[in-house]
């Protein structure tokens, strides 16, 4: 999806203005997934180091770094948060190196992801306009911003719906630098404060 040209700072900052107001869509640059294949007992066990648990097939939680998307017994998606991908690389390697039967591949280039950032994002990610768009993983970090990755032939397509559908709340399409500023703000008073940004610990995502 190209990014809209804001056309210099005082559209830059009107932009921010309406994320701040309802909710702005925009593209992540440097989207990390990272697909886990191997027998259902490794995928088990790695997610018994990264979760916790082994997650039900389906569901998309909360791990050091980014997110688990477990597919089937056999295949688990791993996707980074934001600006955290080699941080998460990094995790996945050395866990990946003692499982000789475990086959890890990076597949960040056949998908894309979306940035709903603003009051109304949870609103936008959630609603049937979201449901049409059909993301392989949605994930929020905090209500007023939403991560939906989707195959990468069909993010333009998705963000035109999502703009479409959200018009009515104010949605607008944005830079990434964007929703990179808004991001950066909302997470600065929190970890000033000692707090990290609420991240749910588990994610309701659509199956890829």
């Amino acid at each position: 999806m190209p990014e809209p040209r804001t056309g210099g700072s005082v559209h830059l900052m009107a932009h921010l203005a309406a994320c701040r107001c309802a909710v702005g869509v925009a593209p992540l640059p440097g989207l990390g997934v990272i697909e886990l294949r191997g027998s259902a007992s490794e995928l088990h066990e790695i997610a018994r180091h990264l979760v916790g648990r082994s997650p039900a097939v389906g569901t998309c939680v909360r791990i050091r770094h980014g997110w688990w998307r477990s597919v089937a017994p056999d295949r688990a998606l791993v996707l980074a948060g934001i600006g955290e991908r080699e941080a998460l690389a990094a995790d996945l390697a050395e866990l990946v190196a003692r499982r000789l039967d475990l086959a890890c591949a990076d597949v960040s280039e056949a998908y894309a992801g979306l940035v709903l950032a603003g009051p109304l994002a949870g609103r936008l990610a959630t609603s049937p306009a979201a449901r049409l768009a059909a993301p392989t993983i949605a994930v929020p970090d905090g209500d007023d911003f939403w991560l939906l990755v989707l195959p990468r032939d069909r993010v333009d397509d998705a963000c035109h719906v999502l703009l479409v559908a959200g018009r009515v709340d104010g949605a607008v399409a944005v830079e990434s630098r964007v929703t990179e500023l808004y991001y950066a703000a909302r997470s600065r008073p929190a970890a000033m404060a000692g707090h990290p940004p609420t991240n749910p610990t588990s994610i309701g995502a659509l199956p890829s």
